[in-house]
């Protein structure tokens, strides 16, 4: 009962309701007509503390006070990224355009790029707001001849970035190597399910009422295994959908109705009102939930084989996280089972608890407050 008290409490501390939870940069790099060029999407809200772009101090950010910044901003990128093709590559900033991704102001600009190795895959290093958040991403592809590539530069790359780059141009530095795709991307499903509390507490309240499944730990790890498949299911439909471009859903309202989800379970367990089984309850709820978790691929701008390696790598990585939740709850919901049957105080007193958190989630993602 400790544990999972401590599991609620570790949620609620760490659980920050806005859409914009990390920061997420694109790097795309294309060869145009045998010239390289290069866009640098990044979030208007992470330029703002990062270079100062609000300059009235209004809490917006126009695309005029933009503009005024785009010197500013591309001398910060060219410090703080680096290429590599066949040796160090040269950026020039050419061109920057706002643009609209999940819902939220982006900065695109432009570069051209001038490397050694023309016919070389170019590998990306990166240190982008990694100084305003530890856990910011950067999202790559590049096709460059025939060699195409697409990966996730996460905290580990960055700071192996950071080292290399010290406080010298980026042009003077090489890249390195980058880390494989389909292991980058799993690992950035992993910290994104462990990242987002309110996934994690939907799965807590989702599978506590196996805590009165049958008799044994083969009966409570079925009422558990059971909703988590229908979960699995449900989100990695939405997520391939809306990564493949297909569907895309504003990210305010698809975090809205995942508070939403964790509200209904949690009433649902203090008194049934939703029928059918708990997996398909699940599987419904998951198609939302996926949405949710498209935003860490973001406007990924990859397609084949490399976006089918993203989202293999994402699903997995996600899958592995929930994996581990499972394995750990189950056998805590079997060792206070029998307490629990006698007080009725466990899953009723989390669900509760997720109930008034899901509710401020709501409150608070809807501008209410």
């Amino acid at each position: 009962m400790r544990l999972l008290v401590l599991l609620l409490a570790l949620l609620a501390f760490t659980g920050e309701a806005s859409a914009h939870q990390t920061s997420l940069s694109y790097v795309s790099v294309e060869d145009k007509d045998g010239a390289l060029a290069a866009s640098v999407k990044m979030s208007f809200l992470d330029l703002e503390v990062s270079a100062g772009v609000d300059q009235d101090f209004d809490g917006r950010i126009t695309w005029g006070e933009a503009k005024g910044a785009v010197s500013r901003v591309a001398a910060y990128v060219q410090s703080h990224m680096a290429m590599s093709a066949g040796g160090p590559c040269v950026l020039r900033q050419t061109s920057a355009a706002p643009e609209m991704l999940n819902g939220e102001g982006y900065l695109d600009l432009g570069f051209d790029v001038s490397c050694p190795g023309k016919a070389a895959a170019v590998a990306v290093a990166s240190t982008i707001f990694l100084e305003i958040d530890p856990t910011s991403r950067v999202l790559v592809s590049s096709r460059t001849g025939r060699q195409a590539q697409s990966y996730v530069l996460g905290i580990d790359q960055q700071r192996a970035a950071e080292a290399a780059l010290g406080a010298q141009a980026a042009a003077s530095q090489p890249a390195g190597k980058p880390p494989a795709s389909l292991l980058s991307y799993f690992w950035e499903g992993v910290s994104h399910l462990f990242g987002g509390p309110d996934h994690m507490l939907f799965l807590l309240v989702l599978v506590i009422p196996a805590i009165y499944a049958g008799n044994g730990i083969r009966s409570v790890a079925i009422a558990v295994l059971l909703p988590v498949t229908g979960f699995t299911l449900g989100h990695a439909l939405t997520l391939t959908s809306a990564a493949s471009g297909l569907i895309r859903p504003p990210a305010q309202i698809v975090e809205v109705l995942i508070a939403v989800t964790i509200l209904l379970t949690a009433i649902d367990n203090i008194r049934t009102f939703i029928p059918g089984p708990r997996s398909v309850v699940a599987f419904a709820f998951g198609l939302i939930h996926g949405f949710g978790f498209a935003s860490a691929l973001g406007a990924l701008e990859v397609s084949g084989w490399q976006m089918a390696v993203a989202l293999l790598g994402f699903n997995l990585g996600i899958e592995a996280g929930q994996a581990v939740l499972a394995l750990a709850v189950a056998p805590a919901l079997f060792l206070v089972r029998k307490p629990a049957r006698r007080l009725h105080v466990l899953p009723t007193g989390v669900s509760v608890l997720a109930g008034l958190m899901a509710v401020w989630w709501i409150i608070e993602r809807t501008g209410l407050v």
